[in-house]
């Protein structure tokens, strides 16, 4: 079951006594947990019927007990285990599957790990009809646009093209960092005022003239002047940026680039822009940095960065810093 289902069916007083909640991404788990932790029970239960526990601090048996007890002066108690993935007994809570107590909301946050569904026990917990799963995946980098989109409708406000895209770039897609710096944004733009790349700069952090999109496009326009000056900038502020890191950047675009060559339908741009990976926002700085760059050429370029890469590393780089390795780099991209 995806999140928006999971959501739904509670959203419909359809409540279950098990909640298996897995996956490697942490922040849908994270709304469902939230919800059973901050808005399910009555405030005035919290103390009482709400019970928060640490897999790699308890047993199944611990659990067990726990959801075993019945609520006190209210119709529902909470059990939430964090990090249950940490259990090292956490198949013995397949006895309590067979008949959980019905006034016991039990959610198991399983996070970065997938069970292993051929296991017996897991069988059972995924066929009962007293268990709601969850699986929760990362997005692909190409869907947390959309994403973005989602969350400013949903919570009333405007966002820019670029700005969705320059935040894509710099955050991919983790979606709980994603979250916080959407928030960010929210609370300090005023209402009605469109968020653009110039406040994503301000409460975020990413220079809208020093980011990767900019040396994207100074790259795919052979502008040697403005290359430089973003070098400079990287190499006099290298919290923004690392070498490996700016390697990784580069990589993922010389590799778009490449795979331009093998789309056939370069008519429409948001076509284009799935196949390649990036943001249709920047589909034409890359398709005019095709017209520069050969497929050879693009080639070699990805051999200098795996080379790079390997001297970043430690490996043959002798005297050289950082910022000497990165200037080499960038002299033999581009030429």
């Amino acid at each position: 079951m995806k999140y928006s289902d999971l959501a739904k069916e509670i959203q419909s007083k359809n409540i279950k006594p098990i909640y298996f909640l897995s996956g490697d991404e942490s922040y849908f788990i994270d709304l469902i947990s939230n919800y059973f932790e901050e808005d399910f029970l009555p405030a005035d239960s919290l103390d009482f019927n709400l019970s928060i526990m640490y897999g790699k601090d308890v047993s199944a048996r611990d659990i067990i007990s726990a959801s075993k007890r019945f609520p006190m002066m209210a119709d529902k108690q909470v059990v939430i285990v964090k990090e249950a993935q940490q259990l090292r007994d956490l198949e013995l809570i397949s006895s309590y599957i067979d008949n959980p107590l019905a006034s016991t909301v039990l959610v198991l946050c399983y996070k970065n790990s997938k069970l292993d569904k051929r296991k017996a026990w897991a069988k059972k917990l995924y066929s009962s009809k007293f268990v709601s799963c969850m699986e929760s995946n990362k997005l692909y980098e190409n869907q947390v646009p959309i994403w973005i989109s989602t969350y400013a409708k949903k919570h009333s406000f405007n966002i820019s093209k670029k700005a969705i895209a320059l935040l894509c770039e710099s955050i991919g897609n983790d979606l709980s960092r994603m979250h916080n710096e959407l928030e960010k944004l929210r609370l300090n733009v005023k209402n009605g005022e469109i968020i653009d790349d110039s406040h994503v700069e301000k409460y975020v952090g990413i220079s809208k003239e020093y980011n990767v999109f900019e040396l994207y496009k100074a790259i795919g326009n052979r502008n040697i002047e403005k290359i430089n000056r973003i070098v400079e900038y990287y190499i006099g502020n290298s919290k923004d940026a690392s070498l490996i890191m700016i390697i990784s950047m580069l990589y993922t675009y010389y590799t778009a680039l490449l795979s331009y060559s093998f789309i056939t339908n370069k008519k429409n741009k948001n076509i284009v822009a799935n196949e390649m990976g990036v943001s249709p926002y920047f589909v034409d700085d890359y398709i005019a940095a095709t017209k520069i760059y050969t497929p050879r050429k693009i080639v070699k370029n990805i051999e200098i960065l795996r080379e790079f890469d390997l001297k970043a590393k430690g490996e043959g780089v002798g005297s050289l810093d950082g910022g000497e390795l990165l200037l080499e780099m960038m002299y033999k991209l581009i030429h």
